[in-house]
This record gives structure tokens, sequence and C-alpha cells, in this order.
């Protein structure tokens, strides 16, 4: 197969012709170049390839469920950073650090970025996915996730491993007409209890606790 080179794009000036700032829960997700004046907290972000702007349903659905928490003093693992959003909402909400992960070169300066811009880099630990960062059992207190099905299928167990007991797991990326092939998947690793489950669209969320 022959390859196809892709040009170079100026991401800013592109997305700079439809992003606007978008609602999500305590959240408003705003263009680091707009000046926004709002009572929520305000999340920056430099929109380019890396998913994870604050358009997506999967995103507004994580960023709607991560309001509903406390997250002072907490742990958190952001398996698929993307552009950081989920994990600089946490450090937003009080965490104590966060452990981003992706497998992605592009994510992973993204996330960097935007981590810079909120001013959370400090507690944002933004790194490469390797095999040891699911090799600490009960070390978080939150593990979020918004990727695709079939790879949160595969991860699930080790996000059971990796999370305190009474630990909570928020994942989505998940299409309405698959949940019940991940309802099967959770069942099948056990030791998760469902403990909430929002859609949005065609797209939904599941809340799990460790017991």
């Amino acid at each position: 197969m022959k390859a196809v080179s892709i040009p170079k794009t100026d991401w800013r000036e592109e997305w700079k012709k439809t992003y606007a700032p978008i609602d999500a829960g305590k959240f408003l997700v705003v263009p680091a170049w707009m000046e926004v004046q709002t009572d929520k907290i305000r999340i920056l972000i430099e929109p380019k390839m890396a998913f994870g702007t604050g358009t997506h349903e999967t995103t507004k659905l994580m960023l709607q469920e991560i309001s509903k928490h406390d997250f002072t003093d907490k742990k958190v693992f952001e398996a698929g950073s993307g552009s950081g959003i989920l994990s600089i909402a946490a450090v937003k909400l009080g965490a104590e650090s966060v452990t981003a992960v992706d497998i992605d070169e592009e994510s992973y300066d993204n996330c960097k970025e935007n981590a810079h811009l909120n001013h959370a880099d400090m507690k944002i630990h933004t790194k490469f996915t390797t095999k040891s960062d699911y090799e600490a059992e009960n070390l978080y207190d939150v593990v979020v996730a918004n990727i695709n099905r079939s790879v949160l299928e595969e991860l699930i167990p080790s996000f059971k491993k990796i999370t305190k007991p009474q630990g909570m797991i928020i994942l989505s990326g998940i299409l309405i007409e698959e949940n019940a092939k991940m309802y099967s998947r959770i069942k099948e690793v056990g030791g998760l209890i469902t403990d909430g489950y929002y859609e949005m669209n065609e797209w939904c969320l599941i809340r799990l606790v460790k017991n």
C-alpha cells in the first residue's frame, strides 16, 4: 500500500473557524485564544488532533460525571488522556495527583501543553503507556477512561487492579447499543459494582465501584 502524506495543518487556525466554549457540568471548556467571563470552572484547551476538546458527547458525559464528585486529595489515573481535559478537570476539583497515560505522541504533547495552560502541570504526570502502569495494586482512588469499548473491555481487569477498594472507575466511549457487551465483561471480571449509568444521544457512561 502506498504511503500517503498528510499535509501539515495549523490546527489553531482551523479550530478558530468553528470552536466555541462548551458547557459541561461544573466546567466551561474554553479555547486558549478566547476571553470568556463565566462563573463556571474554566478549562483552557489548545485544540489539536488529540481527542478531548469537549465537543464529543462522551467527553461531555465524563465532565458532567466528574463534576458530581469530590476529588479533594484523590489520586487519579486517566487511561487514554488525549488532550488531558479530564485530568485537568480532576485537578481543578482538588485531586492530589493525576497519572495521565496515552500511546499517542501528539496526545502526550497536547496533554502537557494543556496541563501547563491550566497551571496543572505540577499535579499531572503525563507519560506514554507502559505495562508497569497497571502493575501496582490498590493505588488510585479514581480511574477515568474515555476510549474505545473494545479497549475498555481489555483493560477492565487492570483498572480493577490499580483501583483502591471502594474506589471509583468511570468509563465512556461506549455506544448505547454496545452496553450489554460492557456489562457482560464487567460481570465476568467480578468485584465491580455498577454505581451509575448515563446516556447522551447514542453514547453512554458507566460508573463502577470496586468492592
